[in-house]
């Protein structure tokens, strides 16, 4: 693997934990419906596959950022029988669930130490952040987990969507490094790993739950101090 002189980083799965801030907070806000005899293991399950469907539709452009959390919530709240839910009742459900679900927002463990394993570098990448979403909750969300000061290129803002190669190559472009010369790093295989690889950089797929392997295709990382020493080890190489 070429050393990176520029490392870009998904956010959601990669930098902030988003299955731990959304399992507490589906938590309370259930519980404040009165939804205390739920399966919360199956109510986890159905809200995830709604977030994805309603969520692909705001990044399709067929709804709004606000509209798909309306759609959420009443296809949620119906499956227990909640048909009854005007727009505004439904957005105060949404409400209570946002503010847990903010409240809620950590980074990983491994992000910090990364990101300060990256100053013993041989040849110190950049860093930026790359994210499907709306810029405002996304910048929300660097700054709750203390990155703030890493440059942020969200969807909303560029036009395109990963895995859209124009999205890959602007941020190059941004950041004034050649695809190749470029690490994609994102716990999404088709979106971050595969839709990099096919942009000309190296899409790495960060697999909490698996296996490392570098000589994948994509490489495959299960945490992102493996991925900070195979950036060591290629710098080493040429340095």
């Amino acid at each position: 693997m070429t050393p990176p002189s520029a490392l870009l980083l998904d956010l959601d799965g990669t930098l902030l934990d988003h299955e731990r801030a959304a399992r507490i907070a589906l938590g309370q806000a259930m519980q404040e419906a009165g939804l205390t005899d739920a399966d919360h293991s199956s109510a986890l399950l159905l809200w995830r596959e709604l977030e994805r469907i309603h969520f692909q539709e705001y990044l399709d452009g067929q709804t709004t950022f606000k509209k798909q959390r309306h759609r959420r919530v009443r296809a949620f709240l119906a499956h227990y029988g909640r048909t009854r839910l005007d727009r505004t009742s439904a957005l105060v459900w949404f409400d209570t669930y946002r503010t847990a679900y903010e409240y809620a927002w950590r980074p990983y463990d491994d992000v910090m130490p990364f990101l300060q394993g990256l100053a013993d570098v041989r040849l110190r990448p950049s860093v930026a952040v790359v994210t499907n979403g709306d810029e405002e909750q996304q910048h929300a969300k660097l700054t709750a987990i203390g990155l703030s000061q890493l440059p942020l290129f969200a969807s909303s803002s560029m036009g395109a969507r990963k895995p859209d190669l124009r999205v890959f190559h602007h941020v190059c472009d941004a950041l004034g490094v050649s695809p190749g010369a470029a690490w994609f790093i994102g716990d999404n295989l088709e979106a971050d790993a595969r839709g990099a690889s096919a942009a000309g950089l190296c899409g790495i797929w960060l697999n909490r739950d698996g296996s490392t392997d570098q000589q994948a295709e994509p490489p495959r990382a299960s945490s992102l101090i493996e991925v900070l020493e195979w950036a060591r080890a290629g710098s080493d190489a040429i340095g």
